[in-house]
């Protein structure tokens, strides 16, 4: 084979290497663009998804507390034993964003009306609930975080920030 034979496959090789590349960059920028144009986005609801997101992290005094007027005791998923175990939820309290006051009165007039649903909401997360997934190293917290999804799309506001109780488990 020929010397010349040879460089024109490096040169062919070469080609194909420079067009992979240029496409991979092409496709970097797209996606960049679209980054960019959507990271403004005024909506704070993905309505075909039903989450809700935080339109700006409320600092400590945006917040005010709701008290929720009933403990909460149910029985959990039974153990792998078949064991059931009950769980008391206590000291039931949401923190609601006051950036817009009038947004918030609305919302915590609402939740206190509807105080029933709220338990129940709450009640139903609890009874899928196994003691083996709140013994876990950050179960709690992901109890606290299904419950407060929960709220967000029964009363469909994301100014229900953060969700607080005492739980025994027994």
């Amino acid at each position: 084979m020929s010397e010349e034979a040879k460089g024109g496959g490096n040169k062919g090789m070469m080609m194909i290497i420079m067009a992979m590349l240029g496409l991979i960059i092409v496709a970097l920028v797209g996606v960049s663009i679209f980054l960019i144009m959507n990271l403004g986005s005024d909506d704070d609801v993905d309505a075909s998804q039903g989450i809700f997101l935080p339109v700006e992290p409320p600092t400590w005094h945006d917040l005010v507390p709701l008290h929720i007027g009933q403990d909460i005791t149910t029985n959990l998923l039974p153990r792998a034993n078949g064991n059931r175990h009950a769980v008391m939820l206590s000291n039931l309290a949401l923190s609601i964003n006051n950036l817009d006051e009038e947004e918030a009165e609305e919302l915590m007039d609402g939740i206190s009306q509807r105080e029933a649903a709220v338990v129940s909401t709450i009640n139903d997360i609890l009874r899928r609930t196994t003691p083996e997934e709140l013994e876990v190293t950050g179960g709690v917290e992901i109890l606290r975080e299904n419950i407060l999804d929960a709220l967000r799309r029964e009363f469909t506001s994301n100014l229900i920030v953060e969700v607080h109780f005492q739980i025994i488990v027994h």
